[in-house]
Parts: C-alpha cells; structure tokens; sequence
C-alpha cells in the first residue's frame, strides 16, 4: 500500500495568522514544528496499517517547512519549488493507493479561515470552466491524472464541511473552527494529531478505493488578479485572453496543463533565487 501526502499549512492546529505562515513571522518556527507534527502522525499511523511506501510533498510558502528529523525514517520527500505539478509534485513517481491532503484550507471565493487559492498575494480567485475551485480542487484533478484518489483532508471546520459537501467520499477531519479569516479556535497540537491518527486507520482500514480516471476533455482556466498589470501584461503571449480588467482567460488540454501554468504564474522570476 502507497501513500501520498500533500501538506500545507494554513489548515494546521493552532494555526491562524499570515504571520504564522511566513518566515521571520511571529511563531512560524512553531507553525512548522505543529506541522510536522500532524504529517508525522499520519505517517505513523499508515505505516502502522502497512503501508510500503510513503511520500509527502512539503506544498507551503518556500516548501521547506517540514522538520525532516521529526519524520519517520521511511518518509520520502519533495521539498522547494518550482515544480510543475506544484503541491502535488512527486504523485507522478508511483501508482499510489491514496493521496491524503493535510493542513488545507477553503479557497479565495469560499469562507475560511486564511482562505486563499494557491497565490494569495497575486490571485483574486481561480475558475475551472467557469466555477471557483480551491486548492484541492486543483490538485486532487492533478491525482487523478496519475489514478490516485484523495481519501482524506484535514483543516479548519469550513473547509471539511465544503469539502464534505463536494467530496462525501473523502474523510475529513477538522483541527479548528474559524471564527474568522484570521482568527479561530483550534484543538492542541496533541489532540489533532490524534485525530488524525485514528482518521487514518479508519480511512486504511477499508478495502483500497478504485483507481480514478481523469476528465479527457479541453478545460477553461480563468485567473482573477489582484493588480490590472498582471492581467495586462500576461496577455501579450497567445493564447491568453483578457476578458476582464483583471481577468484573463486559457484554454487547458487537462489538469497537468493547469497546474503548470498557475505554477509559472506563481513562480517566474527573471532573476533567480541563488
């Protein structure tokens, strides 16, 4: 049995500022370790019900938050950017029996707490043929692209009933409740990796899910920029389509397609990091 994790932050117990999520922030070096500590239990408890093998994509900020001594010696994985298939890098490498999402939070349309969808800083809201996704959303269409099934998510009380509502075959376990955008009421660190460990050997338990099959048709990728500028200026290659002030719209074979451009969008620079 083959487990992929994809872990963020802004969904993590105790977790409920922007401060907390950037470096230099106040208690991010905290945020990190409570983090890890959530993906550890996860692992631990797949490994106790057998898994082979396990890899997690650190998907937050730098993607260098993850404390890899804390992990388990078995746990492989996928750390920076850029990468096209950004928080779902590394899903490409196996034929995984589940995809768990962890530390997620609703998206730039939705009610949450941080909600956001992939650039907070950039993107005003993201539109898939025409209807506002979040981040699993994206990144779950990226899983099944490679037939892995997303089997579990944790984050705040507003992003698992959404997803509830959206994915009811998906289990959900909620670490906190938003009483705002950037205030809540959150479990211990201790008691949501509690949580999270029963969640997982229940979800392991049951028989394998079925491997998904990926939409084959052309989608419609619409982006809503904070600043006229982007929108301007990105509309100087072919293929992308001003269709608003701030918006511009592109034509997507499939989910991979998407996920590299809001990759590109989120991550080029003309100068690099050195």
């Amino acid at each position: 049995m083959k487990i992929f994790i994809s872990a963020d932050i802004e969904g993590v117990a105790g977790v409920v500022s922007w401060d907390q999520t950037r470096r230099q922030g106040y208690e991010y070096d905290r945020a990190c370790r409570w983090m890890t500590g959530e993906v550890a239990a996860a692992c631990e408890a797949a490994l106790a019900a057998g898994a082979t093998r396990i890899v997690v994509a650190d998907s937050h900020g730098t993607a260098q938050n993850l404390l890899l001594d804390e992990l388990p010696d078995a746990v492989e994985t996928v750390r920076a950017w850029p990468r096209p298939l950004g928080m779902m890098q590394g899903v490409e490498t196996d034929q995984y029996d589940h995809v768990f999402c962890l530390g997620y939070h609703t998206g730039a349309s939705e009610i949450g707490m941080l909600n956001h969808t992939c650039n907070g800083a950039g993107f005003f809201d993201v539109r898939i043929d025409g209807k506002s996704v979040d981040e699993l959303d994206i990144y779950s269409r990226v899983a099944a692209h490679f037939g892995a099934p997303v089997t579990l998510t944790t984050g705040d009380d507003a992003y698992c009933a959404s997803v509830a509502r959206r994915y009811p075959d998906c289990h959900t376990v909620s670490v906190k409740t938003a009483t705002g955008r950037v205030t809540g009421q959150s479990l211990s660190p201790a008691s949501a990796r509690k949580l999270i460990s029963d969640a997982v050997s229940k979800v392991l338990a049951k028989p394998v899910p079925p491997r998904v099959t990926p939409p084959s048709s052309e989608l419609r990728l619409e982006i809503d920029f904070k600043w006229h500028h982007a929108a301007e200026t990105l509309c100087y290659l072919d293929g992308f389509e001003r269709v608003g002030a701030h918006t511009v719209g592109v034509s997507a074979a499939d989910h991979l397609a998407i996920a590299r451009i809001l990759e590109f969008l989120s991550n080029y620079k003309l100068t690099p990091d050195l």
